[in-house]
């Protein structure tokens, strides 16, 4: 399902509520992980062989995505895995009006996910 179809995407239950950019970024970062592709590519723009998918890759993505979700934007990632299999990965920036699921923050949660 690609980003076009944001609308569908929230009238369903969500997989999480996060309510913190560290949280998203984490919750990112596990599910990257799950199925990240580990790989040699060639960068034309720096002219030598990257690694992608190793430790390096995965703290800048987590970096980035933090980056993103403090500025209250939604995500929207592509993985492919090492068997060459797609996954997309969402998420969805939204107000508390736009939230129409199980949203409330829970008080005694300190790690910026919802009940």
């Amino acid at each position: 399902m690609r980003a076009g179809y944001r609308a569908d995407r929230l009238s369903r239950p969500a997989d999480a509520v996060l309510w913190s950019p560290w949280s998203v970024a984490e919750w990112m970062d596990a599910r990257t992980r799950e199925h990240i592709l580990h790989a040699e590519v060639w960068s034309s723009q720096d002219r030598q062989w990257v690694s992608i998918g190793d430790e390096d890759d995965l703290d800048q993505l987590r970096q980035q995505n933090f980056v993103i979700a403090s500025k209250g934007d939604s995500i929207y990632s592509d993985i492919y895995t090492d068997a060459n299999v797609h996954h997309d990965l969402f998420v969805e920036a939204v107000t508390r009006e736009q939230c129409i699921h199980d949203c409330a923050p829970d008080p005694a949660n300190d790690d910026g996910t919802a009940v």
